[in-house]
């Protein structure tokens, strides 16, 4: 799946912009688009333009390996840790800056509490540029983790080596995976984001998981998850 740009959307910006604004978003800027969008937006207090998830992870495929810095305990955590012998397993990737993420926040612990007891391992994993996003940085995540009582590990992607191994383009973006370790979900956790005034229920997100729990294929299509790009190292 390609990733969409709305130039409409962005030309209804450059159009509405002051002079000082349209500066911030003007071709001689030495940021990127998505930077100066997320900046623009920023301003304004508007989510920054979506990325959507792409699937270029197929369903099937097998969880990925890792070993990642827990920002709390200042330890590594690997794969092996996390699967265990639990039933499903859920990656989120997440950071502390984007308004996607902060969203849906109070959601996603809700789940991973709903569901730990039914044997699913939740972990978030960050994988920004912590040089240019210091938001983003391990002290940063760390008090994020802490300040909202994180019933998940959350993990530092320092070489941003396991975003790519798991075709992770957006925060924030959810794979998960059955008890075997193979990818039955990668898609959005409901259909609320940031402005469209649509209640925060983890609805599709919770029906991939309840299907996956019994042994089921998940129903329905796959709507993918849309949210701030992740930011690459260049």
């Amino acid at each position: 799946m390609s990733i969409s740009v709305d130039m409409d959307w962005m030309d209804k910006v450059r159009h509405s912009c002051l002079p000082s604004q349209t500066l911030l978003l003007g071709q001689h800027s030495t940021k990127s688009l998505d930077e100066r969008v997320e900046s623009f937006s920023f301003f304004w207090h508007l989510p920054p333009m979506p990325t959507a998830a792409s699937d270029s992870m197929p369903i099937g495929h097998f969880l990925p390996p890792f070993a990642l810095l827990d920002v709390v305990r200042g330890t590594l955590v690997s794969h092996q840790e996390v699967c265990g012998n639990k039933k499903a397993v859920l990656i989120m990737f997440l950071c502390r800056h984007c308004p996607y993420v902060a969203h849906v926040l109070k959601e996603l612990i809700r789940l991973a509490l709903d569901y730990q007891p039914q044997g699913v391992a939740s972990v978030a994993i960050s994988s920004n540029d912590s040089e240019k996003y210091p938001e983003d940085a391990p002290d940063m995540l760390r008090q994020m983790a802490i300040e909202h009582s994180f019933p998940f590990p959350l993990l530092f992607d320092r070489s941003q080596e396991i975003a790519r191994a798991f075709t992770a383009v957006c925060t924030p973006d959810f794979f998960l995976f059955n008890s075997k370790g193979q990818l039955v979900y990668h898609g959005c956790l409901d259909e609320s984001t940031p402005g469209n005034g649509l209640p925060i229920t983890g609805a599709n997100l919770r029906t991939a998981l309840d299907a996956t729990l019994i042994g089921d294929p998940v129903p329905g299509k796959q709507v993918p998850s849309i949210g701030c790009s992740i930011k690459w190292i260049e």
